[in-house]
C-alpha cells in the first residue's frame, strides 16, 4: 500500500465495543423567537453554554446495569482546559460553527439556539487537535449523517480526539448526570427549549486515533551489570507530516455505531513526536514500568520507528556512556482499528552472545513483544 494514497478504515461489529470514547453533556440556555417583540428583545442575548461529560479510557470496562448509558462510560472531567469545536445544523444547512470551552471545571459558550428549532450536532474535541474543520452535509439532509473533515491533525498525538457520535437531549435540573435514559449512539438531532427551561444536550464521542502503551524494563541478567536511565522516547515516521481525517458519520435510530468510514490522507513528508521524557532519566528496574500511551492515525501502522534515549551507568553510579540511542520499527499491529489499544513491552538486554565485552556492555539493545 502506498501511504501517499489515502486510506480508509470501515468499522466492522468485532471493533465495535474499543470504539466508544465519551458522553458529553451539554447545558443550553437558549433564546427563543417569538412574535411578541418585548419577548423576542429579551430572549436574544448570547446565553451560557455548560457541559457535563463523560469518558472512559480505551480499555473496556462495563459501568453498573442501572444507568442507561453506553457501557464504559463515566463522568468526564479534562484535566485541563479544553474546546470542543461544534457545528450546529439544520436541514441542510450548517447554522452556525462555534466552541464550548472548559475552564475552571464549568464548559460554557455563547452558542444562540432559537425555541422550538431543530437542530443537528456534529464536532470533535479538542478543537486545537486540528488547524481547522468543516462539516458537509450526507444525503443532502443533515438528519441522515454528515461528513466531518479535520485538517492538520498530528500523525502521532497525545492528545486523544474524540468525534461526536451521539447527541440527546436531557432535563436541565437533573442533578445525577450519571444517569441518563436511553442515551444512545447514531442520533444528532436535539429541538431548542425556551430560555426558562433550559436546554440539557449529552454528546456521545469516538475515539478517531489509535493507541498504544509502553512498558518498559532492563533484563535481570544486564541489570546487576549496569544500570539504565530512559531519558525520552519519540515515534518517527518519514511518510506523513500531517494527516487529515474524513469522517463519514451516518445517522441511525437503532444505536449502531454512526461511523461509516474514516479516511486518512497523509501529508507528505517526516514527523517526529516526543511521547516522554525525563531530563534526570528514568531508572528502569527488571519489572514493566508504564512509560506513556500515545494516539496514532491507524493509517501510519507498521509505518512507525519508535526511538529510546538513555544513559548507562555502571553498577558504582558512574555514568558510562550519554544518550544511547536504539530505534526500532514496531510492527504491523494487529488491532489498530480506532479506539483500540495495544500494549507493547521493551526489553533493554546486553548485546553480547557468548563472551561479555566492554564494548558490548556499554551498547545494549531495545527489544520488544506485542501483546
Amino acid at each position: 500500500m502506498d501511504i501517499r494514497k489515502a486510506t480508509t478504515y470501515r468499522p466492522t461489529v468485532a471493533v465495535r465495543g474499543m470504539m466508544l470514547l465519551a458522553a458529553i453533556g451539554i447545558m443550553l440556555s437558549v433564546v427563543s423567537c417569538s412574535a411578541d417583540e418585548e419577548a423576542e428583545k429579551s430572549n436574544s442575548q448570547p446565553t451560557t453554554l455548560e457541559v457535563a461529560a463523560f469518558t472512559r479510557d480505551y480499555n473496556i470496562s462495563e459501568l453498573p446495569e442501572t444507568r442507561a448509558l453506553p457501557p464504559g462510560f463515566s463522568v468526564y472531567e479534562p484535566a485541563e482546559a479544553t474546546d470542543i469545536d461544534i457545528f450546529l445544523c439544520q436541514t441542510g444547512m450548517v447554522n452556525s460553527h462555534d466552541v464550548v470551552s472548559n475552564a475552571s471545571g464549568h464548559w460554557r459558550s455563547h452558542i444562540i439556539i432559537d425555541a422550538g428549532k431543530q437542530y443537528y450536532i456534529y464536532g470533535y474535541m479538542p478543537k486545537n487537535a486540528a488547524t481547522s474543520a468543516e462539516v458537509t452535509v450526507l444525503d443532502g439532509n443533515f438528519a441522515n449523517g454528515a461528513v466531518l473533515n479535520l485538517y492538520g491533525l498530528s500523525t502521532v498525538s497525545q492528545s486523544d480526539v474524540g468525534v461526536i457520535v451521539g447527541v440527546k437531549q436531557g432535563d436541565s435540573e437533573r442533578k445525577d448526570i450519571t444517569i441518563v435514559d436511553d442515551l444512545r449512539l447514531g442520533l444528532f438531532s436535539f429541538i431548542g427549549q425556551n430560555p426558562s427551561d433550559g436546554n440539557f444536550v449529552y454528546l456521545l464521542l469516538d475515539h478517531l486515533y489509535s493507541a498504544i502503551g509502553l512498558q518498559m524494563r532492563i533484563n535481570a541478567n544486564y541489570n546487576t551489570l549496569r544500570q539504565i536511565r530512559l531519558k525520552s522516547m519519540q515515534l518517527l515516521t518519514n511518510t506523513a507530516s500531517t494527516m487529515t481525517a474524513q469522517v463519514a458519520l451516518r445517522a441511525n435510530a437503532t444505536g449502531s455505531n454512526p461511523v461509516e468510514s474514516i479516511t486518512w490522507q497523509p501529508t507528505a513528508g517526516e514527523s517526529t513526536s516526543t511521547i516522554y521524557t525525563n531530563a534526570e532519566g528514568l531508572a528502569l528496574t527488571t519489572t514493566y514500568q508504564d512509560i506513556s500511551t500515545a494516539m496514532f492515525a491507524s493509517a501510519m501502522n507498521g509505518r512507525l520507528t519508535l526511538r529510546c534515549v538513555y544513559d548507562v551507568y555502571d553498577t558504582a553510579g558512574n555514568l558510562i556512556r550519554a544518550d544511547q540511542q536504539s530505534d526500532n520499527l514496531l510492527p504491523t499491529l494487529p488491532s489498530a482499528a480506532p479506539g483500540e489499544k495495544t500494549m507493547i513491552r521493551l526489553t533493554v538486554n546486553p548485546t553480547y552472545l557468548y563472551m561479555l565485552s566492554d564494548p558490548d556492555l556499554n551498547n545494549p539493545t531495545v527489544s520488544f513483544e506485542v501483546m
